[in-house]
């Protein structure tokens, strides 16, 4: 289950991944040719490159990475980047602290928790929609994400109980990976909304 959610993941990505860098290559290349193209723009040019770069670091740390006491807010942020290739029609964004906020759980489970509630939301919003990562770090000591997915306007969200059997197995799989590591997980739906609350123990 956890390999094919990695696969879906991966197909959806691939080929914007592949034609951004071709188009970046090929302008960068340009604008470095052209003696007439001011210095600021050669900057422009390489800040965006740079940038990608970074997106791409992201992505093979949220593919590999081991850490016992993760940073909620960058892997929040990490998962809503890679998540954004998956369908233009979906608006995807990380509302987090600008400090970092760590968990006492394994880094990987918490990315795999979120990339699967990220394609379980995908899922009930075929129309398309907005779809967002929120962290908050509790009195109580532990640390909340919230995945949080709105329909398009004059849109309905498809029910949980209307789900094809990719999606069911993406919420198994949510429900699986909680159990495993002390994550609770509370999943609210209605026609216009959806909400996958996980809350964590914090690291100190």
């Amino acid at each position: 289950d956890e390999l094919a959610v990695y696969s879906r993941l991966s197909r959806g990505i691939e080929h914007r991944i592949n034609n951004l860098m071709t188009v970046l290559m090929i302008s960068s290349q340009q604008v470095q040719e052209f003696e007439s193209v001011p210095d600021s723009e050669r900057r422009d040019v390489q800040e965006i490159l740079d940038r990608t770069v970074d997106q791409l670091g992201l992505l093979g740390e949220l593919f590999g990475t081991r850490s016992q006491r993760p940073d909620v807010c960058r892997a929040a942020r990490a998962v809503a980047s890679v998540v954004s290739g998956i369908s233009h029609r979906m608006t995807v964004s990380a509302d987090v602290p600008t400090d970092p906020i760590f968990a006492a759980i394994p880094g990987a489970k918490l990315q795999r928790s979120l990339i699967s509630a990220c394609l379980l939301a995908h899922a009930t919003a075929p129309s398309g929609g907005d779809l967002r990562l929120l962290v908050d770090d509790t009195p109580d000591g532990s640390v909340t994400v919230t995945v949080r997915c709105k329909a398009k306007a004059e849109t309905a969200l498809t029910s949980m109980a209307q789900l094809d059997e990719a999606a069911t197995r993406d919420l198994e799989l949510i429900r699986k990976i909680a159990d495993s590591c002390g994550i609770a997980v509370e999943v609210v739906d209605s026609s216009d909304e959806l909400s996958i609350v996980f809350a964590m123990p914090r690291s100190s």
